[in-house]
């Protein structure tokens, strides 16, 4: 058995002028995302809101790294920060290839919940504070879903 690693980053689409164009890379970045990631047996789960992405990916570390060096060079993204990775004991996302989730929450509330797990764990986040800040992102999504997260452990 492989040893797992997850590598959680997020990043801007680089070019937004024409919201027909933006959605139509998202489109085709989610596209690629569950091809190469299906092959190279990734899973994981990308959120999409007002030009940002945050993205969270598990698999074995050589994957991981292919994966994050295909990202980092596709231009359509920009300003890419790795905001936590390291090893993992279960996959959190085995069922799917790459979960998406693509609603309105405000640039404010999406960098705040992050800015604020990202302080809280000086500057260096776990596992466990990137799967808090994807509950806590979709709860801003969608306010009627469970209450907000916290950390264990």
């Amino acid at each position: 058995m492989q040893d797992l690693f997850y590598l959680c980053y997020k990043s801007e689409m680089s070019d937004t002028q024409d919201r027909a164009v933006a959605d139509a890379q998202v489109a085709n970045i989610l596209d690629a995302a569950r091809r190469h990631n299906s092959s190279a047996r990734v899973t994981g789960c990308l959120l999409f809101t007002h030009d940002y992405f945050f993205q969270i990916l598990e698999g074995s570390e050589k994957d991981l790294k292919t994966t994050f060096a295909r990202i980092s060079k596709d231009t359509r993204h920009k300003n890419i920060e790795v905001l936590s990775q390291g090893a993992l004991e279960m996959r959190r996302f085995p069922e799917s290839w790459m979960g998406f989730s693509e609603h309105a929450v405000s640039e404010e509330a999406l960098f705040g919940e992050i800015g604020e797990a990202i302080a809280d764990a000086d500057g260096n986040l776990t596992y466990s504070e990137a799967m808090v800040v994807l509950s806590n992102i979709a709860h801003l999504m969608d306010p009627s879903s469970d209450q907000r997260a916290t950390a264990t452990g």
